[in-house]
């Protein structure tokens, strides 16, 4: 019995009225369609499907049988995945996620020195938007390793790097704005005057958004979130076009397009603001993929 294609016709019951709809809507031929289904109420002793009436459904044993099936396949997909760690395939390629404000002026670099440490290693780099992300493609085994905020989830080991600046982007149509200046002095006079401001956000599985909005929250600030964008890039691009102040990591300010635009930037003390920076791997990752992370934590420590 295809079990797989069974799943697929028993979910499908629900969304038309016929077995001939049914059939259609699966590439399949009605006779075919009709002979799994009986062979399955053979095969387990109760009727799965409704046919006699318009529209056709599932009996309660059907769906009994559907979210068993489903039970039964993802079991299957978190075994696959739990054992890809181990594949002799898998030891040669080392997948490695990092925000996408580190692509392209410091990963080059940073490959160049693991290849010579790690010749017969292929490595592939991807870019994640939210440290949530990263969590998730860490538990499913998407990547090995990930560079970013430090994470503190169970079942992970994280290295502290460093800690990154943050600072604010105040557009001139700010009243805190100051004509022909670059940068201004953080103070909490001014700090405060950025109450009731328009604010250009990331979004809210943002794990750097729910850090700045409790810095603003602890000192009973409020802003209007205008816009949210899902990248520090564009909304650091949005608050220079004059759509509302931002607080963006330091490191951003150099892939913003500023041209000839008038803006302040005043920078946010680090003492205030926790934007620890680590490298995180699964703690049952293998001896393999450990070796490689610490050796990006070195040279990380080491030049970066």
């Amino acid at each position: 019995m295809d079990e797989k294609l069974l799943h697929q016709i028993l979910l499908t019951v629900e969304e038309v009225k016929t077995v001939s709809e049914l059939a259609n809507r699966l590439y399949l031929s009605q006779p075919y369609v009709s002979q799994l289904i009986s062979k399955a109420e053979q095969h387990y002793h109760v009727q799965l499907v409704n046919r006699k009436k318009i529209p056709i459904s599932l009996t309660l044993a059907g769906k009994e049988l559907v979210k068993g099936m489903e039970r039964i396949i993802n079991d299957r997909k978190q075994i696959e995945q739990n054992l890809e760690q181990y594949s002799l395939k898998r030891q040669s390629l080392i997948k490695i996620a990092l925000t996408p404000i580190w692509i392209s002026s410091k990963t080059s670099k940073l490959i160049a020195e693991l290849q010579q440490s790690f010749p017969n290693i292929q490595f592939e780099i991807y870019r994640v938007f939210t440290s949530a992300d990263s969590v998730k493609m860490l538990e499913n085994r998407s990547v090995d390793i990930f560079w970013g905020a430090l994470l503190h989830d169970q079942g992970l080991i994280s290295t502290y790097l460093y800690r990154s600046a943050a600072c604010i982007i105040i557009p001139p149509s700010h009243p805190l704005y100051e004509k022909d200046q670059t940068e201004i002095q953080f103070s909490s006079s001014k700090f405060n005057q950025l109450n009731g401001s328009e604010m250009v956000t990331l979004t809210d599985n943002s794990a750097f958004q729910k850090i700045v909005d409790h810095l603003f929250e602890d000192d009973g600030i409020k802003f209007n979130k205008k816009i949210k964008v899902n990248d520090f890039i564009g909304a650091g691009q949005l608050a220079l076009d004059g759509f509302g102040i931002t607080v963006t990591l330091n490191d951003v300010l150099d892939y913003l397009h500023k041209d000839d635009r008038k803006y302040n930037i005043m920078q946010i003390p680090t003492t205030i603001i926790n934007l620890d920076v680590g490298i995180s791997i699964n703690e049952d990752s293998s001896a393999q993929v450990k070796s490689i992370a610490k050796k990006l934590c070195d040279i990380l420590i080491d030049h970066y």
